[in-house]
């Protein structure tokens, strides 16, 4: 009788196991513990600060010609999300950041490249998308910069959304 033979695992069974084996288990727990407590202590602290840019908004219909009118006269700017997001993510742009900052000496880079690499891992830029009957735009730009000095990782974000500013202004 093979089926008599074999034993039903129940849940007593792995009770007893871990009883068992309690002291290795506790052991093991508590080296992986203080090793993850050790390490986040080493790694270095990084901040995020993250502006907001809105975009100006496109309408259409008679709004549009009413909008484009007032824009005319007072001389305003014809830029769309798509422009901002062309021009934050412009090379220009990142060297006017790696110049004020002095990136090139932060980062021990001896090549604008290597601090353009640097610099494209710690800027995300993220647009959220307003869609409306077949259409589809741009409705918010959201830049964050990331470093280890928060005032810095602050004024990084805040500058870019001023150089761009200075940009559409040109």
């Amino acid at each position: 009788n093979s089926v008599m033979s074999k034993r039903d695992v129940s849940f007593l069974d792995f009770l007893v196991v871990l009883a068992k084996w309690k002291k290795l288990l506790l052991l093991n727990f508590l080296v992986v513990s203080i090793i993850a407590v050790i390490i986040s202590l080493l790694l270095p602290k990084y901040y995020k600060a993250t502006a907001v840019f809105l975009p100006p908004a496109r309408s259409s219909g008679l709004a549009s010609i009413i909008e484009n009118f007032s824009v005319d006269i007072i001389g305003g700017s014809d830029i769309t999300g798509e422009d901002c997001l062309s021009i934050l993510n412009s090379r220009e742009l990142r060297q006017r950041i790696i110049d004020k900052y002095d990136l090139m000496t932060l980062y021990e880079r001896d090549y604008v490249e290597h601090v353009l690499k640097d610099l494209e891992s710690n800027i995300l830029i993220e647009s959220e998308l307003q869609v409306g009957i077949g259409t589809t735009s741009i409705s918010s730009v959201s830049l964050s910069a990331i470093d280890k000095v928060p005032q810095r990782a602050a004024d990084m974000a805040n500058d870019f959304l001023a150089f761009l500013e200075d940009k559409i202004v040109e």
